[in-house]
């Protein structure tokens, strides 16, 4: 969301587009969390989530932003949106790995 907001809002009107949008994407998730029936579908939702967005950096400041993995004088931002695609694949990875019966069947075993 971040990269797409740096393309679309001029410089000093930042803080009044991030704020709301990052503290009331994390409300409505932990208003969601309250609600939820299954925690393991939620755990397994938001590792997906997760692993969506942070997969999504390194594209998306490809294609929009300046500074990206193709200029060669931006190395900051090289091995931000690698360390964001390398932690997301992790999460997926983790989404994968964690299926709902598979946990249940380990707690049934554990008592």
């Amino acid at each position: 969301m971040q990269v797409l907001l740096n393309y679309a809002v001029a410089g000093a009107e930042h803080n009044a587009y991030f704020g709301p949008v990052f503290f009331y994407a994390w409300l409505v998730w932990l208003v969601i969390a309250a609600f939820w029936q299954n925690y393991k579908n939620y755990f397994r939702a938001t590792l997906l989530l997760c692993a969506l967005f942070l997969i999504s950096v390194l594209p998306l400041n490809s294609v929009v932003g300046v500074n990206n993995v193709i200029n060669a004088n931006s190395t900051l931002v090289t091995f931000t949106d690698i360390s964001f695609l390398i932690v997301g694949l992790a999460f997926l990875w983790g989404y994968l790995k964690t299926k709902p019966n598979a946990i249940a069947l380990a707690e049934v075993k554990a008592a």
